[in-house]
């Protein structure tokens, strides 16, 4: 991985952490594609509550052992290496909110990897 660029891109993935791919949450699918794919990183991020095109409110329950929540996976990198990855990952994309936008990388500090990756 080499340092990111000041001129970046915010790839924002909105859905639901129910949603699947296959047996895997589609959100862990994402974020391990981003780093097969070499991006500087993934993160995941569940709301509270929310709602999308359906209509439908998705919130957190005290008493569930599945969560209806919405979640956001964010990525940011540069451009090129968005494009590259949207192509790689369009069959996780289909039917959510896909957002992006500019950013301005102020600090990005790279981490060396001497133990084991979790």
């Amino acid at each position: 991985m080499t340092a990111l660029p000041e001129r970046c891109e915010r790839l924002s993935v909105f859905l639901v952490e129910t949603d699947r791919h296959g047996k895997l949450p589609r959100y862990v699918e994402l974020v391990e594609r981003a780093r097969r794919a070499g991006l500087a990183g993934a993160t995941v991020t569940a709301g509270i509550s929310g709602f999308g095109n359906s209509g439908h409110v998705h919130r957190r329950h005290a008493v569930s052992l599945s969560e209806d929540v919405p979640v956001e996976v964010a990525i940011v990198e540069s451009p090129e290496h968005l494009d590259e990855f949207l192509v790689q990952a369009g069959d996780l994309l289909e039917g959510l909110l896909v957002v992006r936008s500019p950013v301005r990388v102020v600090l990005h500090r790279q981490r060396s990897h001497s133990g084991p990756q979790s």
